[in-house]
């Protein structure tokens, strides 16, 4: 990831970041990999905020790291330390936790449930047809429907 924030990806890096990710020809592995790491952090700095707001609503001491934590934990699926009881938090809580395990990890990495690609992907397809569009449309990008 450091490499791709300057663009200092040589030729082979390229083809095997391709290839590890079964990009289209038409996509830039750099860009790739920032729009995965941008949308993952996104996803985790949302969640963080959410549990803050709920936390702040709970009564929970020492707001913001306990939320970064947790959103962070149960975005990527690394499991849970004792930071607070999980059994008494507030149904809230647990709901943003349980989405933010849904959604799992990114592409390549080993959390489970859906990638953030795959979200990402559905977003467009709720946007591109609440827009009436006939294709996907992401970040001015059209969304293959296969490969």
């Amino acid at each position: 990831m450091v490499l791709t924030i300057h663009h200092r990806l040589g030729h082979a890096r390229r083809r095997t970041t391709k290839a590890a990710f079964n990009l289209p020809d038409d996509v830039a592995p750099v860009v790739f990999i920032r729009s995965v790491l941008i949308f993952t952090l996104l996803v985790e700095a949302v969640g963080a905020a959410v549990l803050f707001v709920i936390f702040t609503q709970a009564g929970v001491a020492d707001l913001l790291w306990p939320a970064i934590f947790h959103a962070i934990s149960a975005f990527c699926t690394a499991g849970f330390n004792n930071t607070h009881p999980i059994g008494s938090m507030a149904p809230a809580i647990l709901m943003v936790f349980f989405f933010l395990m849904i959604i799992g990890a990114s592409p390549a990495g080993t959390g489970g449930g859906l990638k953030t690609t795959s979200l990402a992907a559905l977003i467009g397809l709720v946007r591109s047809t609440l827009k009436g569009r006939d294709q996907i449309r992401f970040f001015k990008r059209r969304v293959p429907l296969d490969k």
